[in-house]
């Protein structure tokens, strides 16, 4: 139990304190630091504090005994790789508030199976489930304009998804390996995707209007396409 007065949890702080099994924050606490129990791998518990309103790159990265997290409102940025490797984690409880969720935060997290992200979210970073290979069940935010380079990348019990409205952009590899991939809704509002965004998915049809864009570049590439309103 950390001490009343700690604003910040430093760089490293607790990194590889590998007999570390639980935290419990102070109140004051409004930062968590890069890397600051990066290698925890006994910690199964830990509770965010509202007064924390950004946590830091790699800062729970393999923290392999790590089962489930709630990100409290007042946090707006989740770093890079936050929960990168954290191959126990199987739930993760993202409030509103949230805007940014950087590349790879929850990378090889391969026991979670479901992900609702709040509306607030407008950014989402690359690979940022990559390899999540049990997800199965996902929400995106309805600010997000861009999918970004191999967000579920390897994500292979993923069946079916569907995208917001918000989505103008797909990027390279976004749903590549995604092997038992078999229905992607998209609507008519998306304006580009990447040549390879379905790499190896050989089961994929695009649901989406027969005038849209999607459909276009469904026949091009050689993908199925199903009309869908």
């Amino acid at each position: 139990q950390m001490e009343n007065g700690v604003k910040t949890i430093g760089e490293g702080a607790f990194s590889y304190c590998e007999s570390l099994t639980s935290i419990d924050f102070s109140e004051s606490v409004t930062s968590i630091g890069d890397d600051a129990f990066f290698g925890c791998i006994s910690l199964e518990s830990v509770t965010i504090p509202d007064s924390v309103t950004s946590i830091g790159d790699d800062a729970f990265s393999y923290c392999l005994s790590l089962t489930e997290i709630t990100i409290p409102e007042s946090v707006t940025i989740i770093g890079t790789s936050v929960f990168a490797d954290c191959s126990a984690l199987e739930k993760i409880e993202l409030n509103e508030g949230l805007t940014t969720i950087g590349d790879y935060a929850f990378s090889g997290c391969t026991a979670l199976e479901a992900i609702e992200l709040p509306n607030t979210v407008t950014t989402l970073g690359s690979c940022a489930f990559y390899h999540c290979e049990a997800l199965k069940d996902v929400a995106l935010s309805n600010q997000i304009v861009t999918v970004e380079f191999g967000t579920f990348m390897y994500c292979k019990l993923l069946q079916k998804i569907s995208l917001p409205d918000s989505i103008e952009k797909i990027e390279h590899k976004v749903f590549a390996e995604c092997i038992n991939l078999k229905e992607v809704y998209v609507a008519d509002t998306l304006t580009f995707m990447e040549k390879d965004v379905f790499e190896a998915c050989t089961l994929v049809t695009i649901m989406t209007p027969d005038e849209a864009y999607a459909a276009k570049w469904a026949a091009e590439h050689g993908v199925k396409q199903r009309n869908y309103y």
